[in-house]
């Protein structure tokens, strides 16, 4: 995955073996590695990432001033169709041209650095929501700079630590709130960030979007709103298909990918399609997402969890954890190995996330305090701190929590994971769209009416085609009674997964065939972590999780940590959450903070 290192100021007598350090925690096995330095005023940079043009992202050079680009991300211009490919000589010309504000012209997520050719100054920015995220520290006279935290734990030893407070944020939520990480004295660039850094070593920092300018907008009514969304959406998701080859498009049986096959209009030839599938049964997302491709002309491919991958699983599990710098827990690891059998249809990775969260106001981020009962009291402690700290109902516009601190937050973390594999686009976090969503006369609810109107005005068969939870569009005469045997179905795998009762879990496993685990495990999801911790992977579970020394970490209680593993381990209770997280953090010890150097 491409990357950005800099060091801005002097952080050492050897700066320069410094920047080689970071860029060697980035690189990967094929990327090439780009340096850039304007020494005199003490600004060293490098870029790594395939030179094949396989990946957007990349540096460029104006042949005017000489100022340098290094760039990570993608940027979709608001005009449909083919994208140039000199888009990195475009945006040092936006910069050049517009100054301070160039950023605002930007489209998607991304992050980047400019070197002045004019001026020996250094500029920092990321997109409006901090979705390609750059960490940094600063420290007297210089600011280290990297798309991976790692990398700067790299050169600053004195930072291999977790912090605290996001210790217990990210136990309690799956994720660190704010600007902050998990690792003492780094943060990560805020939304929207534009900052400066000039030859006399002072920093202008700003910000070149806010919230606010797309809350201020007049409203529209229903009908107008309506009628607006219908007609820019096509538009809008023209952007994201790939003229240079398929692009691939993960169906499942929800709405928003739904969305996205009844728009495609004659763009359909260029999208292959496919869907996750688990091992024990053909779930939703296959046998829907199989009929809704085929009704919009698209081929479709099912990609299935193999054998191999309880094998791979101990790999996979330290490329998650090494890809997200331990923001994101083993959930991830079962997507990193579909994410790369999605490879074998296209490299690019359409798909529907955050659809319903701009859409339909779905919020995906709270608390689970359960974890509390394997910690120390100092770790205990800590989640119920953070707990006060997460919002119950978000003040201000809904839409603006979602955006601006629910996906950059939690969402972030997985997105990050499946870039380290794929090249993953999705139209409904476009300015555009979002700009435009704003302007609904209010919050939509979570039915889903919208998007399944705006998928039948698209397609009307991929309307009346029922999602996993029930919805089609018209309703008809049986659409409340599918519905609640869908939700249903969906409750009663949660409580065969995840959800079960910590103490039935003995009782389910007993009752053989007619277990919910046998009888509803695999409708909907793909993965299935509490089984397979029991299980297939029980003694990978072991060997970390069971290790005395993860046991003697300071933030847990190791009597009640073993107690709960092994009861696990037995069959007898649930703790799929403890042992996630208990081995999600030893991996982050061992792979990032044990060996930083």
């Amino acid at each position: 995955m491409p990357g950005i290192a800099a060091i801005l100021g002097r952080g050492s007598e050897n700066p320069e073996r410094e920047l080689e350090i970071m860029l060697a925690r980035l690189k990967g096995r094929n990327d090439g590695v780009h340096r850039f330095a304007a020494a005199g005023a003490e600004i060293r940079a490098g870029w790594v990432g395939p030179d094949d043009g396989s990946r957007d992202g990349g540096t460029a050079v104006s042949p005017v001033s000489g100022s340098v680009l290094l760039f990570e991300g993608e940027h979709f211009p608001p005009t449909a169709g083919p994208r140039d490919a000199g888009r990195f000589e475009t945006i040092l010309e936006m910069y050049e041209r517009s100054g301070k504000d160039f950023p605002r012209g930007l489209n998607g997520f991304f992050h980047g650095l400019v070197i002045d050719g004019r001026s020996p100054k250094a500029t920092l920015f990321n997109d409006r929501f901090g979705m390609r995220r750059l960490y940094y520290h600063e420290a007297p006279g210089v600011v280290y700079v990297a798309t991976e935290a790692k990398a700067i734990l790299a050169v600053r030893p004195e930072l291999r630590s977790f912090d605290t407070r996001s210790l217990g944020e990210w136990l309690g939520s799956g994720a660190v709130l704010d600007d902050r990480t998990l690792f003492t004295g780094i943060g990560a660039l805020p939304a929207g960030s534009l900052w400066t850094r000039h030859p006399d070593g002072s920093w202008d920092r700003r910000a070149y979007f806010s919230s606010k300018e797309w809350e201020d907008q007049e409203k529209l009514g229903a009908g107008a709103y309506y009628e607006a969304l219908s007609r820019a959406f096509p538009g809008i998701l023209a952007r994201y298909l790939d003229p240079r080859g398929p692009t691939g498009l993960s169906t499942t049986g929800g709405l928003d990918t739904r969305l996205i096959l009844a728009h495609l209009g004659d763009r359909a030839e260029r999208v292959r399609c496919y869907s996750f599938c688990g091992p024990y049964r053909e779930n939703l997302d296959v046998t829907i997402g199989r009929k809704a491709a085929r009704i919009a002309g698209c081929p479709h491919t099912t990609l299935r969890i193999e054998p191999d991958l309880y094998a791979r699983f101990e790999e996979l599990a330290k490329r998650t954890i090494s890809a997200t710098d331990g923001n994101l827990d083993l959930t991830g690891v079962a997507n990193l190995y579909m994410c790369e059998k999605s490879l074998e249809v296209s490299p690019i990775r359409l798909t529907g996330n955050y659809g319903s969260e701009v859409l339909r106001g779905t919020r995906t981020f709270g608390m689970n305090a359960s974890i509390a009962r394997v910690l120390s009291p100092d770790g205990a402690k800590s989640v119920a701190e953070a707990a006060a700290r997460i919002p119950g109902e978000p003040e201000g516009h809904p839409l603006t929590f979602i955006l601006f601190k629910q996906v950059p937050w939690y969402s972030y973390n997985r997105l990050q994971m499946e870039e380290s594999a794929t090249i993953m686009r999705s139209p409904y976090m476009d300015n555009e769209l979002l700009g435009l969503v704003y302007r609904a006369p209010a919050m939509p609810a979570s039915g889903g009416d919208i998007s399944l109107r705006l998928i039948s005005d698209g397609n009307k068969r991929l309307g009346a085609l029922p999602t996993d939870r029930g919805l089609a569009y018209p309703k008809g005469l049986w659409t409340p009674v599918i519905r609640a045997y869908c939700e249903t179905l969906f409750r009663l795998e949660y409580l065969a997964n995840y959800g079960m009762p910590r103490r039935l879990a003995r009782l389910d496993r007993k009752l053989g065939p007619f277990s919910l685990e046998t009888l509803f495990l695999g409708r909907h999801k793909y993965y299935h972590l509490r089984k397979w911790f029991r299980d297939e992977l029980s003694g990978f579970v072991r060997d970390v999780a069971l290790d005395p020394k993860t046991l003697s970490r300071d933030y847990l209680d190791g009597p009640a940590a073993r107690a709960a593993i092994e009861r696990h381990l037995a069959g007898d209770e649930n703790h799929t959450v403890a042992i996630n997280k208990i081995v999600s953090l030893e991996l982050t010890r061992r792979l990032i903070l044990d060996s930083g150097s």
